[in-house]
C-alpha cells in the first residue's frame, strides 16, 4: 500500500472543497433559474436606486396576476451594476418606458422576478474546478505525485 504525505493529499482536498463550493452555488442558481418558467405582464409600482458599498443597484416593486390572484414582488437587479446613483438614474429613466413582465414559479407565484439570468459564470467555474479536481485525483491514483 502506498503512503501519501500531507502535501500530496492537500491539492485534491482543496480542489474538492472548491468544487463543493462552486458546484453548490451553480446548482442553487440553476434551480432558481429553472423554477421561474412562466411570465406575465406586470404593473411596476415603484423604482428605487439602492447604494450598497461602492455600487448602486436598481430595485423595482411590481404587481402581477397569476392563477386568478394578485401578487406583489420586488426585484433587485443583479445586472447591470452601476458605480453611482447618477449612472443608475440614467438607466432607470430608460427602463421606465419599457413594458415589463415578471417571471414566476407556477407552483409558488410568490417567488417572482423581473430579471431571469442564467448563471453562466458559476457553471463555468464549477466545470473548471471539476476538471482540476479530476486532474489531481487522476494524478494521485496513478501514483505520479
Amino acid at each position: 500500500m502506498r503512503q501519501y504525505n500531507v502535501k500530496t493529499l492537500l491539492l485534491p482536498v482543496v480542489a474538492g472543497v472548491a468544487f463543493l463550493w462552486f458546484g453548490g452555488k451553480a446548482v442553487f442558481e440553476l434551480w432558481g433559474y429553472s423554477r421561474l418558467d412562466k411570465h406575465t405582464p406586470v404593473a411596476v409600482l415603484d423604482w428605487q436606486i439602492v447604494e450598497r458599498g461602492s455600487r448602486a443597484y436598481i430595485l423595482g416593486s411590481y404587481t402581477f396576476e397569476a392563477q386568478g390572484k394578485i401578487y406583489q414582488g420586488k426585484t433587485r437587479f443583479r445586472e447591470p451594476t452601476f458605480l453611482n446613483k447618477l449612472a443608475a438614474g440614467y438607466q432607470l429613466d430608460e427602463w421606465k418606458t419599457h413594458a415589463w413582465s415578471a417571471w414566476y414559479d407556477p407552483k409558488n407565484p410568490e417567488c417572482s422576478s423581473l430579471q431571469k439570468l442564467f448563471p453562466y459564470k458559476n457553471c463555468v467555474y464549477a466545470l473548471l474546478v471539476m476538471g482540476v479536481l479530476g486532474y489531481f485525483t487522476g494524478m494521485l491514483f496513478r501514483g505520479r505525485f
